[in-house]
């Protein structure tokens, strides 16, 4: 019986042994994400794996890197959402792969080329040589904010300037892009533009105070909040 109970243990932690140097290899697969919207057209991705005690970190002076590590994403449409918009969304699966060292135990990555209120889904696989683990998955929305600050750039005759300043991590892919201004008692009249950074306005009455703001329409219908006003006066 002590013979069995030997070979038992004996095997046993052969296995773990094996256990230990296949997770070591991998570094641990991840075993948590989530997904958060930070601004209008980005989401970060945040992604954990099990904390590995520092016996088995790299005693090199440079990181000793793990297998790849891939996030899919993908828009994510529910049955309800069914508009005309959506033949002009690109809904083909992305990936993007990184590398992690073997003391991270967390890390994230930055999409920023997303679209306004729109649902996406983030799919993390863990590749640790042929094998692929995974995947977990999360949901995320970008919001629907104000993108940017409207700011006057200058104003001469009947005429004026502005410049669009976008916020950070933003890159936006509109649709239209709407100007609104109005005289100080009248209504507010409306102009695309075409220039994503800067608009141009004419035909003001010279000596008039004006209010400005701009507004973003998306392919998906999404139309965001008017931005700043600005108020300027048409000089001659």
């Amino acid at each position: 019986m002590k013979s069995l109970l030997a070979i038992l243990s004996l095997l046993l932690m052969m296995t773990q042994e094996l256990t230990a140097q296949k997770n070591e290899d991998c570094g641990g697969a991840v075993t948590g994400m989530n997904a958060q919207a930070i601004t209008c057209t980005a989401v970060r991705v945040q992604f954990y794996r099990p904390l590995k005690p520092s016996i088995f970190w790299s005693q090199k002076n440079e990181p000793e890197y793990e297998s790849n590590f891939t996030i899919v994403y993908r828009p994510y449409f529910s049955q309800a959402q069914t508009g005309d918009w959506v033949k002009d969304i690109d809904t083909s699966k992305k990936e993007h792969s990184f590398q992690l060292t073997k003391n991270e135990h967390s890390s994230y990555w930055e999409f920023i080329d997303l679209i306004p209120g729109m649902s996406y889904e983030f799919c993390i696989y863990t590749r640790c040589g042929q094998e692929k683990i995974g995947p977990l998955s999360h949901f995320a929305t970008t919001s629907n904010e104000v993108p940017c600050k409207f700011e006057i750039s200058q104003t001469a005759g009947n005429a004026a300037s502005f410049k669009i300043k976008y916020n950070d991590k933003t890159n936006i892919f509109a649709k239209q892009i709407l100007l609104e201004y109005r005289e100080k008692d009248g209504d507010w009249k409306q102009t695309e533009i075409n220039d994503s950074y800067s608009a141009y306005i004419s035909g003001l009455k010279t000596g008039d105070v004006y209010y400005a703001r701009v507004k973003f329409v998306y392919y998906n219908d999404v139309v965001s909040p008017y931005s700043n006003e600005v108020v300027f006066k048409a000089l001659d």
